[in-house]
């Protein structure tokens, strides 16, 4: 029936000839069944010894199993098949090995289903096998094998012992036929199915030996995975920050174990100043016996120090605490006191040198280096000690701050709007300058308010557009905006700070700037994109070109307004001339040579020249045609973009700060974040949460997680604080 399944035949197939033989074969030997005879009665009666053998095995096709009662009468031996069964192999392929311990295991599960209901005469249960493999298995613990090996080993101890599992050769094994199975011609008749093995009815001497060597077999061992940590040898200081702390932790743990060794009540919670002394003696003796463990036994021998140790200098003794002490050169000096004759030696590198200056330089207000190395040498000495004082005050959080050490990175490369050439103000900067004194009429008692001016610059030309204000509202900026447009074109990317009035502008223009302003200034750019981008808070430097165009307007303003006071229509006027004079500056050094007298100018992009050049007289001559004249502004446009690249663009290349690349932030660095209106103790600490690194891989502008929020800061208003140095193992 198996081979049927695996071949997959519908109940309307025909069966292969083959299968059809072996059918007809098969029901032809039912004949014989009627010859076999199966006793009722086992030869068991109260007065007989009886025992239980189990036999099991397997093949590729089944396994199975059998269970005889062996029945001893005086000196006659009795045996007879009492229970077998047989399994079909399962259809996926298990390996040999695999399969005979299902059959161990079928034996198991007989046994714990029979024996139970056997008389209780039964002395001992035998289990055999021709499986070595199998043996070697229920040798040993079935955490030592896979998972398929140990559950069926587990399931196998839990019903019989290992111990009464025997090995068995496989021509005296009965289960062998009940695995490879024989036809019934044979089996009437097979003593080995029916009576088991010829030498289970002889004396115990004639019995297979239990004593089996079996094979050292690596078939279904489970691979043993072992974690190693290596736990290195931790400091006990390096849990701590501060050098009271760790005093006062010590004190407490030094004055428990010297009670408890006393036996004797305790006097008080509050530590006194003998147990916090008792304390740093013994941080000292422990930290001195870690660093300088050879010089410590030489010394505690009387023996001299090795000529390699690095304190030799010093000429080390132990004092009679046991303490390493420095015996210099000034130990005759009645001018200094016992610990600064024979200051205690503490090593460079151990937690407890660091702690101890980094305490001195607290109690000291954060002062400089020298006073720290003065106050510590005047009771122990530190190998190196400056280089030790310089780290500690370098990584002080608080010195950190207070020297408001800005981070910095290379200058960046110019934007592609900087250094490509488009039609004047496509790409635009802007911001606001004021407030400035304006009057509302002239005369006597006219009224101050205050107005402004928004300044547009043109990133490839530098050109200047100024529009006048009387506030800093949406409304009049979206009216100054549409002015703008209206003269000098819709922009295709503007650019500002994060100036309220700009970041509700943006808004309006991308929702609803069409019903904002009228209808005949939207025709002009509603079938544009304008995009609109801010520069990060707090970086007006990388709004430099409109910042540098805000400084040009201001100078030129105030020296020709003095202390007047204008009107709306008077700043106007003055603001077309401040315009006119800012786009006829040359955008690039004036030429030596004596031919060259005209310089290139934003004008040169928005009228053909500069807006303040002298009116040259008519000349009259022949009439060109308007091809030629086409020709003519044509090549003048073309002279204008070439000496724009050659005269100005060329001039960009210089970087006049930032010149050398510095590390990045990384993220999860502490930081503390300028504040301008707020002194350095005041600033607010974060964490660096995200990094926007540029095309050339520097970071300039990062975001920081703080108590209130994430800010987007540039590294320039950024303070690094001291990173945590990695943990090494000694």
């Amino acid at each position: 029936m198996e081979e049927i399944w695996l071949q997959d035949l519908g109940w309307d197939d025909k069966l292969p000839i083959e299968l059809c033989q072996r059918w007809n074969s098969f029901l032809q030997s039912y004949s014989v069944l009627e010859q076999v005879r199966i006793p009722r009665w086992v030869s068991f009666r109260p007065e007989f010894r009886v025992e239980h053998h189990g036999f099991c095995d397997a093949s590729q096709k089944a396994y199975g199993a059998a269970i005889y009662v062996h029945v001893e009468v005086g000196h006659k031996t009795m045996v007879h098949l009492l229970t077998a069964k047989t399994r079909v192999a399962p259809v996926k392929t298990v390996s040999l090995p695999r399969l005979e311990l299902c059959g161990a295991l079928l034996l198991s599960e007989m046994a714990e289903a029979i024996l139970p209901n056997m008389p209780r005469l039964t002395s001992k249960f035998h289990c055999w096998t021709d499986s070595t493999i199998v043996l070697a298995w229920l040798a040993k613990p079935a955490c030592h094998w896979t998972t398929f090996v140990a559950n069926r080993v587990t399931k196998i101890t839990e019903s019989t012992e290992a111990a009464n599992w025997s090995h068995v050769q496989s021509e005296h094994n009965p289960a062998d036929l009940a695995s490879r199975g024989v036809p019934l011609q044979e089996l009437v008749d097979n003593p080995l199915w029916w009576h088991g093995p010829t030498w289970l009815q002889r004396p115990r001497d004639h019995w297979p030996s239990q004593g089996t060597n079996l094979p050292v077999t690596e078939i279904e061992k489970r691979a043993v995975k072992v974690h190693v940590a290596s736990l290195p040898s931790e400091d006990f200081l390096d849990r701590f920050s501060k050098l009271d702390r760790a005093l006062r932790v010590l004190a407490y743990v030094h004055r428990f174990v010297q009670r408890c060794r006393r036996q004797s009540p305790p006097s008080g919670v509050r530590l006194e100043a003998q147990d916090v002394a008792a304390a740093e003696e013994l941080m000292t003796i422990c930290t001195q016996r870690r660093y300088f463990s050879e010089e410590y036994r030489c010394l505690s021998q009387k023996r001299p120090v090795p000529a390699a140790s690095s304190i030799l200098s010093l000429n080390p003794f132990l004092d009679k605490k046991g303490v390493i002490r420095a015996c210099g050169r000034v130990t005759a000096s009645d001018s200094l006191r016992y610990d600064e004759r024979h200051p205690i030696i503490l090593p460079y590198e151990c937690s407890l040198s660091r702690l101890l200056v980094k305490f001195t330089h607290l109690i000291t207000l954060h002062d400089g280096n020298q006073l720290v190395v003065r106050l510590t040498r005047s009771r122990y000495w530190v190998p190196r000690i400056k280089n030790l004082v310089k780290a500690v005050v370098n990584s002080c959080k608080v010195c950190v701050i207070h020297k408001k050490r800005l981070q910095v990175q290379m200058m960046g490369s110019f934007p592609k709007e900087r250094v490509s050439f488009s039609r004047p103000f496509t790409y635009t900067g802007m911001d606001y300058a004021g407030p400035f004194d304006i009057r509302n009429y002239t005369g006597r008692a006219c009224l101050i308010t205050k107005g402004y001016v928004l300044v547009f610059v043109c990133f490839s030309t530098k050109a200047i557009h100024l529009e006048p204000t009387s506030d800093l509202t949406t409304e009049k900026f979206l009216a100054a905006f549409a002015r703008f447009v209206s003269r000098r074109g819709c922009p295709r990317q503007v650019q500002s700070d994060n100036g309220k009035t700009f970041v509700s502008a943006s808004t309006v223009l991308s929702r609803d700037f069409l019903q904002a302003v009228k209808e005949s200034v939207t025709d002009a750019y509603s079938h544009q994109q304008l995009t609109w981008q801010f520069i990060p808070p707090g970086a007006p430097h990388m709004g430099g070109l409109w910042e540098a165009g805000v400084k040009s307007f201001k100078t030129l303003f105030y020296k020709s307004t003095a202390t007047r006071k204008y009107t709306f229509e008077e700043l106007s006027t003055l603001l077309a001339r401040i315009e006119a004079c800012l786009n006829s500056r040359p955008l690039s050094p004036m030429s030596e040579d004596p031919t060259d007298l005209l310089a290139l100018t934003p004008g040169h992009f928005l009228f053909g020249g500069p807006l303040l050049s002298i009116v040259e007289p008519e000349v009259k001559g022949e009439s060109k045609s308007i091809l030629n004249r086409w020709q003519h502004l044509k090549s003048l446009h073309q002279q204008f973009r070439t000496r724009w690249k050659d005269e100005y663009l060329k001039e960009l290349h210089k970087r006049n700060k930032w010149q050398v690349p510095t590390e990045n932030l990384r993220v999860g660095d502490l930081v503390a974040i300028k504040d301008d209106n707020l002194p350095s103790n005041e600033w607010r600490l974060g964490r660096i949460d995200s990094v926007f690194p540029r095309a050339d891989g520097n970071v300039r502008v990062v975001d920081i997680r703080t108590t209130r929020g994430i800010v987007k800061r540039p590294v320039t208003k950024v303070v690094l604080l001291p990173r945590e140095p990695p943990k090494t193992t000694s």
